[in-house]
């Protein structure tokens, strides 16, 4: 079986010859087989297949797709069809290419090649795999082959642009900027805007910043035409670009924010299309606007400080948008208040944005914020930050001196502004989500000996309240298996906040499902492994019949939260991220957000059975005697501090509380 092999860059589709339509489904094309195969209708049979073969790859059936493409080749062959024998070749090789399989891909290509060799279409896409192969030299001779086509007019301007691109790819910008040139001869109207786009990129690229504003401009200009274009957004981002390297700083942040508008309004597509490239493309130019903001702020820092923050804030309700693929984030966010309309003077909020070469931290209390910049690149950071998690969770000694390096780069610059608070509620850009706060030290002290932490996803809250002790049922689930512990644990949430208890083969998903939809819980508790490493569609909760999906169970406790107050505290007990992902926090943060609860309580590793056991119970103890949720939680850390056993990060680093604190 081969190994898939994922492919950012990779055109799909775009030059099969026989094309699925999207309105067929795999069973349409199959029933249609079976009636053609009876008709005996070799030459419509065949195409269906190659139709079918690309039908299962839309629908990521890549190894079906892969098999019924090499039938339809060898019914081709036999049927003996130049017409077909070139369409089933280039269908395979196109699915073959898709998963990495370019030697391959490449024979089937010139298979179909010799038996037309002036395809333009054909010689694109055995181009692209060259490339990828690193064959510069044979791919240089193609591009050469198709220049020539392209000044005979032989190319349409859908391919001349992914000749430019390919040429660019191969460092040769003179030649792409040829193919750019005929593009904009030909003058086909929808491409019009896409190929002065283009030439304006590349016009950039080679440091004619002043032609590639012009270029871009016309780009614009024939935008205009068009009914919509989803590159439109790219052009005002290319426009800054070009503003910028000329030093007009004032015009390109004007840009940014016009290309962040247009985006906002394309990125459910994009969120469907699952287009991870275009996604960060977009999260980029947010960042580039606040980190111009940034580095040019004025006298009348506090609006543009507000800029900054409120950009942020809708770059991460953007991202856990795209990674559920729906809108129900933003519509949770609408019934929220800003939490600078929430804190007292006793709290601040502290946000993160990493830029190129500096961090920046933004604090807000009292009704102002306060700006720090230190210097240091993105990439050191996170090296730091990743190996604080992993020494953290191989509960290794050198822990603390890495905890002393991150707290020195983020907050120590800061430290001035946060004396006399006691709560510090971190927002963290999705590049920073995996910093363990708690643990961060000042040389003394953790952080969490000397304020009390949460996190936020953004800068919205639903209405935060204390937990109504005496008003409070729970609902408390878990798994034994490998926690020895879960009984105990249970045991005492139970008798501290009663209500149901769902323990192994109890819990089901018919058992969840029952008691959120006919009972009200302020609290759930959930004593089981919980996975947020992927997305959100692999994010799982293990239950007593096997692994159930987050997505599920968060619709069930979002339906549950509409009722009277919400639930205000769910726990996840035993969960777990993993190190080394920019975005996988936002699995996290989702929960928060997606189901409607207030607070959110979990860990960010896996850790020591026995101390979760304990911090838990201490964490509802603490609950129970009136604690704020983030009183809590600091005093359960701190029992787990100093015990002899549990003292290393490794077991009391990881709880974290998203959302409500009081």
């Amino acid at each position: 079986m081969r190994t898939l092999f994922t492919i950012s860059l990779i055109i799909l589709n775009l030059f099969s010859f026989v094309q699925a339509d999207s309105s067929k489904s795999a069973d349409v094309l199959t029933h249609r087989l079976a009636t053609l195969k009876q008709a005996e209708d070799h030459y419509e049979y065949i195409k269906t297949m190659i139709e079918l073969s690309w039908c299962h790859f839309g629908n990521k059936d890549l190894s079906e797709a892969e098999k019924i493409a090499e039938k339809a080749l060898k019914a081709a062959t036999l049927y003996n069809s130049k017409e077909l024998q070139i369409s089933a070749l280039n269908n395979l090789a196109n699915i073959l290419s898709a998963q990495g399989f370019f030697s391959d891909a490449e024979l089937h290509y010139k298979k179909a090649l010799s038996l037309d060799s002036k395809n333009p279409m054909l010689k694109l896409n055995l181009l692209n795999c060259l490339i990828r192969l690193g064959k510069e030299e044979e791919s240089r001779a193609l591009l050469n082959e198709l220049h020539s086509l392209a000044h005979k007019k032989r190319l349409n301007s859908k391919l001349l642009l992914l000749c430019a691109e390919y040429a660019k790819q191969l460092t040769n910008y003179q030649l792409s900027r040829d193919f750019l040139k005929v593009a904009i001869e030909i003058g086909e109207k929808d491409r019009l805007a896409d190929s002065y786009l283009e030439m304006g990129k590349l016009l950039i690229l080679t440091n004619n910043y002043d032609d590639a504003v012009i270029t871009l401009q016309n780009s614009l200009f024939h935008s205009s035409a068009l009914l919509e274009n989803p590159n439109l957004y790219k052009v005002h981002r290319y426009l800054a670009d070009a503003f910028l390297h000329q030093g007009k700083v004032t015009e390109a942040i004007a840009e940014y924010r016009k290309s962040i508008e247009i985006a906002k309004e394309i990125r459910p597509e994009l969120s469907k299309a699952s287009n991870i490239a275009e996604l960060r493309q977009i999260s980029s130019i947010y960042y580039k606007l606040v980190e111009l903001l940034i580095m040019n702020i004025g006298d009348d820092n506090q609006q543009t400080l507000r800029e900054v923050t409120s950009q942020m804030d809708e770059l991460r309700i953007s991202e856990l948008k795209n990674y559920f693929h729906d809108e129900c984030v933003i519509e949770a966010e609408s019934k929220k208040r800003s939490l600078e309309e929430i804190i007292d003077s006793s709290t601040a909020l502290i946000h993160t944005v990493t830029l190129t070469d500096k961090l920046a931290v933004i604090v807000y209390k009292n009704g102002k914020y306060h700006l720090s910049v230190s210097d240091i690149k993105f990439k050191d950071l996170r090296r730091d930050v990743i190996e604080l998690r992993l020494l953290c969770q191989t509960n290794s000694l050198n822990a603390i001196n890495v905890a002393k390096r991150v707290y020195n780069t983020v907050i120590k610059p800061c430290d001035e502004k946060l004396k006399g608070l006691s709560h510090l509620v971190f927002i963290p850009d999705s590049r920073l989500q995996q910093i363990p706060w708690s643990v961060l030290h000042d040389g003394t002290q953790f952080l969490l000996e000397k304020y009390t932490l949460s996190t936020s996803s953004g800068m919205s809250l639903n209405s935060p309240k204390k937990l109504p002790i005496d008003e409070s049922k729970a609902l408390i689930a878990g798994v034994t298996t490998g926690l020895s512990a879960v009984n105990k644990e249970i045991e005492t949430i139970d008798q501290l906040f009663p209500g149901k208890t769902l323990i192994d083969q109890k819990l089901t998903r018919e058992s969840l499902e029952f008691q959120l939809r006919n009972y009200f819980y302020r609290i759930i508790h959930l004593a089981t492994h919980a996975d947020f490493t992927g997305t959100s569609e692999l994010n799982y909760l293990l239950t007593g019949e096997g692994r159930m999906s987050m997505t599920q169970l968060q619709d069930w406790i979002r339906m549950s939260s509409l009722r009277e107050d919400g639930i205000e505290l769910l726990t996840l007990s035993a969960c777990k991220t993993a190190v080394g992902d920019d975005i996988n926090n936002l699995g996290l943060a989702g929960v928060a957000v997606r189901s409607g609860a207030k607070s959110v309580l979990a860990s960010l590793w896996q850790v020591d059975d026995k101390a979760t056991a304990l911090f838990m119970t201490q964490f509802y103890k603490n609950l129970k005697d009136g604690d704020t949720k983030a009183t809590a939680l600091q005093k359960a850390q701190k029992h787990l501090l100093n015990h002899k056993t549990y003292n290393h990060p490794y077991y009391w680093a990881p709880f974290t509380l998203l959302g409500n604190w009081l």
